[in-house]
């Protein structure tokens, strides 16, 4: 999704501390494994 790479880049500029404390009180740890997970090039099949 659009907000997810403007996310990451914001985190990259060291700027969203605060978001990221914020999001991560949510269920982040959850969705940041599936990033990881798919930031990984999968190529089965």
């Amino acid at each position: 999704m659009f907000w997810e790479s403007n996310f990451l880049i914001e985190i990259n500029r060291g700027y969203s501390k605060a978001v990221l404390t914020e999001f991560c009180s949510k269920n982040t740890t959850f969705y940041y494994r599936n990033w990881i997970n798919r930031k990984e090039p999968q190529e089965d099949g």
